[in-house]
């Protein structure tokens, strides 16, 4: 787990041979990204530009924009992946860094392990079912998670004082709400005077929830220490739906997984989580 704005799973890596950090990342739909600078240090050629995107700095979208690509050769662990898609573009970072999104996590059956610190490649089917059956069996909860065809990413429903709505399962970052959600769930935030920056140059205002919250799903009550509050919709440049229950609450990240100790099985789409931890 590293810092960097906030928690995130990260696993070291090459492109053709040039070493990379990856954060295992599930809130992002391509298959990798990386930087401009490590596509040049990997020697990675015939890129086609496709847009203006990514952030050199908060609020600020990167001059170099996105660039698609094809990678000879990614290693990750023991496993290498031949001519693996690569998204190029900027994110705010001081080291050679990049990420592996929900596309490598679900073409690879990958299990994401808070608890034990470690991701599963392509595990076989009896060793997914002896995990199950050995998480249940210690207290653990399965909860299914749906991949929306909207914006591809992984969902539970979830309730807040009463209000329950889809959050997204991200495996990286600071737990979120989205600012009309926490507003019809009554929480009570106050503003941190940071500003978020988006990819596409969107800013807004920062709150924070100083006291923890329990939200319900399924039978299951769940601790989030902290969260911040945000409008997730500006961040993404995204249209908010106009009914409440297709709306996103935000995202259950990095800080929730790690607190409820989960484990994240992409391949049997299902969040195991600890009640009480």
């Amino acid at each position: 787990m590293v810092v960097n704005s906030g928690n995130r799973p990260m696993v070291n890596g090459t492109l053709n041979e040039f070493p990379v950090v990856f954060d295992v990342h599930s809130n992002a739909d391509f298959y990798m990204q990386i930087s401009h600078k490590a596509a040049d240090s990997a020697r990675i050629e015939d890129r086609i530009h496709i847009d203006s995107f990514g952030i050199s700095s908060p609020g600020q979208v990167s001059s170099l924009g996105r660039d698609s690509a094809f990678v000879n050769t990614l290693t990750v662990g023991k496993a290498t992946f031949v001519r693996a898609p690569a998204s190029v573009f900027e994110t705010p970072s001081d080291y050679n860094h990049g990420m592996l999104g929900l596309r490598w996590l679900t073409g690879n059956h990958a299990v994401v392990d808070f608890a034990k610190n470690n991701v599963i490649i392509n595990p076989t089917k009896s060793s997914s079912q002896a995990r199950r059956e050995a998480l249940l069996a210690s207290g653990y909860v399965a909860i299914p998670m749906q991949r929306s065809a909207k914006d591809d990413r992984y969902y539970i429903l979830v309730t807040l004082n009463g209000v329950t709505q889809p959050m997204v399962v991200s495996t990286v970052a600071s737990n979120t709400l989205d600012t009309e959600f926490a507003k019809r769930a009554k929480i009570k935030s106050i503003a941190t005077g940071e500003t978020y920056g988006g990819p596409t140059g969107t800013t807004g205002q920062v709150y924070e929830v100083n006291q923890p919250v329990r939200l319900q799903v399924g039978a299951a009550s769940l601790l989030i220490k902290q969260a911040i509050v945000e409008d997730i919709y500006a961040y993404s440049a995204m249209k908010r739906e106009k009914k409440q229950a297709d709306q996103t609450a935000g995202m259950l990240a990095a800080d929730f997984l790690i607190t409820n100790g989960a484990v994240v099985d992409f391949g049997a789409k299902t969040l195991f989580v600890k009640p009480g931890k």
